[in-house]
């Protein structure tokens, strides 16, 4: 008679679909990082990274670590996910976060380029070469410009008498000066050396006397 009841009782649980089982509610994981800055393949032109990150998540983000070329850089812990970083070569580097919640659950954002290009502001070197300061010529003659920079040469210009005689961009830096054109008296030339970022500077000034 005992297992009759018990039996029953089963069948109305199973007939009205009353669930007699324990169930804990499972708590997941869901998180979603994307770089908003830095772009693919920006360029920076100081040395500072700027960072802006978008995370959302079904459960609180506890960490985000900022990574660049593989070497973690900074971590930030709280919003708004952004920061800038310091980076001391210039060049092409990649950066990538990964972003950890409270259930120790991380995801890594995509890898993106970008790229350092500090500006350049050092001036080009160089000066007259040839001829010698006080010197005398007659007919046609070669002025040599000696020109260096720390990235690359544009163009070089001759100055005759204060007014611009002639341009060249071919190394070595050669100009030819026809006396016979000019008075036989003193005359005066100076270079103008230019980089590729538009940065000058002027050499020294030389005195010839023509003697024709």
């Amino acid at each position: 008679m005992k297992n009759k009841l018990i039996i029953m009782v089963l069948s109305i649980f199973i007939l009205f679909g009353c669930d007699i089982t324990n169930k804990t509610e499972v708590t997941t994981s869901n998180i979603n990082i994307e770089v908003v800055r830095p772009i693919s393949w920006e360029e920076f032109s100081t040395n500072e990274l700027q960072v802006n990150l978008l995370v959302v998540s079904d459960q609180e983000i506890t960490k985000i670590d900022l990574y660049v070329d593989g070497n973690l850089m900074q971590t930030l812990t709280e919003a708004p996910f952004e920061e800038i970083i310091t980076i001391s070569d210039i060049g092409t580097h990649n950066f990538y976060a990964i972003a950890t919640d409270n259930l120790e659950s991380s995801k890594n954002s995509e890898l993106v380029n970008f790229s350092i290009a500090m500006p350049d502001n050092e001036i080009p070197s160089g000066f007259i070469a040839y001829p010698a300061d006080w010197s005398d010529v007659v007919g046609s003659f070669d002025v040599f410009i000696s020109a260096e920079d720390n990235i690359a040469i544009s163009q070089v210009e001759l100055y005759l008498d204060g007014d611009l005689y002639n341009t060249t961009e071919i190394y070595p830096y050669q100009f030819n000066i026809d006396s016979t054109v000019s008075t036989s008296d003193n005359h005066t030339i100076y270079g103008k050396i230019f980089d590729t970022s538009n940065n000058v500077n002027t050499t020294q000034l030389i005195t010839f006397r023509v003697n024709n």
